[in-house]
């Protein structure tokens, strides 16, 4: 009998949930769910060449063989470590389990995103969310290449969330996680910078070091990252990929227009958006007796860096939008700078489809197809410019009242 107990507690507070959602939000939650099993199901295909490649790798790793012989192998040492699982023998197997966490963390750093601006993930904006999930481009082209997008995704949505809650040292760890494994969140570390959280910034910085080491110390090849890998991914990476490299270099590349203007054009939109950081840093949106940063500023600050990463690095692929997912969530915040027609536009554009293939989105014959991601997040930055520009006049107007 009393194991009956909890099992009847469960039902009735599911039977409750159920009720209290009401006809529009059963039938959002329904489609989201179905919809995001189904996309489960038809992004799952046998090759996964990203991953492979990291499984290959790996398995060179566990049998002292040499990880960076292939040169697009270009994790860090320490995810050596950190997706050591990947490198087990048995392709297939790993695959399918790879996909299922995959797909598992994207939905799970959705979910975390919502918690972060005030939002149930049980009811309709998890439905919302979901149906998104299933047809963003990001997404779709993470499941099929079977990148580490969504497992890095997840990681620094679960960083964040820690961070806001004040929970200083889970947030440094998870942080770090994800940065051994694939270092593109490198600017959530402004935030502890900030703060002054010391031993959050350390935690963060730390695990990839130790983990570096570590598996340095088991295999000395891996030293050969610090100078192969490493100049060829701030060379742009792969020549044949180059048309499909989203950043500001790779879409004046794919536009025919000289080097030398896209160099302008990268550093002053970095410039920019180092600014707009600060700015927007200094306007401090806590309520009243809150001890942690507020939502919107964090969110903001970190959107706005992220931006300035994709946008200004040698290179940047379609899928790198899924890291700015708790950007685009905080949209519902009061007073969000991603409430105005140009990073509206920028959104769409972001989220419109796109050849679900690198090699074919690289050779597409549509060029305004394959800058249009660039444009999108170039609008999203002008947006939040714009944004932040009318706040600061309303303050000003409203200074002598």
């Amino acid at each position: 009998m009393s194991g009956a107990r909890p099992l009847a507690a469960g039902w009735g507070a599911t039977v409750r949930w159920w009720r209290g959602l009401g006809w529009g939000g059963r039938a959002l939650y329904v489609a989201g769910a179905i919809e995001f099993v189904l996309a489960t199901i038809n992004y799952y295909h046998g090759s996964g060449p990203d991953l492979y490649r990291i499984h290959v790798a790996i398995k060179a790793f566990l049998h002292g063989g040499r990880p960076y012989a292939d040169t697009m192998f270009v994790n860090p040492p320490s995810a050596c470590l950190a997706l050591l699982p990947v490198g087990l023998d048995g392709w297939r197997a790993v695959h399918v389990a790879f996909h299922l966490l995959q797909m598992g963390a994207i939905a799970v750093g959705g979910a975390l995103c919502l918690r972060m601006v005030g939002l149930r993930w049980a009811g309709a904006a998890g439905g919302v969310l979901l149906l998104v999930l299933s047809e963003l481009p990001a997404v779709r082209l993470t499941m099929l290449l079977e990148n580490v997008n969504g497992v890095v995704f997840v990681l620094g949505a679960a960083s964040l969330a820690a961070l806001l809650a004040g929970r200083w040292d889970a947030s440094g760890v998870l942080l770090g996680l994800s940065l051994a494994i694939k270092p593109i969140l490198i600017p959530l570390l402004v935030v502890p910078l900030l703060l002054r959280r010391w031993r959050g910034l350390a935690l963060a910085v730390g695990v990839p070091v130790v983990l570096s080491g570590l598996a340095a110390v088991a295999d000395p090849h891996l030293l050969t990252f610090f100078d192969r890998q490493l100049r060829f991914l701030l060379n742009g990476n792969a020549q044949h990929l180059r048309g499909a490299n989203v950043s500001i270099v790779g879409a004046f590349h794919i536009l025919s227009l000289p080097r030398a203007a896209a160099e302008a054009v990268r550093y002053a939109t970095l410039a920019l958006a180092l600014w707009l950081a600060w700015m927007r840093w200094q306007e401090d949106d806590r309520k009243p007796g809150e001890t942690g940063p507020g939502a919107l500023r964090v969110l903001e600050v970190t959107g706005i860096l992220l931006l300035a990463a994709i946008l200004c690095f040698s290179f940047s692929w379609v899928y790198y939008g899924i890291y700015l997912l708790p950007l685009l969530v905080s949209i519902v915040l009061p007073g969000s700078l991603l409430r105005n027609v140009p990073a509206a536009v920028g959104i769409l554009l972001m989220a419109s489809p796109i050849p679900l293939s690198l090699d074919r989105y690289a050779h597409s014959t549509h060029v305004f197809q394959q800058v249009r991601p660039t444009l999108a997040w170039l609008l999203i930055l002008v947006g939040m410019g714009w944004g932040l520009r009318r706040a600061s006049r309303a303050e000003v107007v409203a200074a002598p009242a």
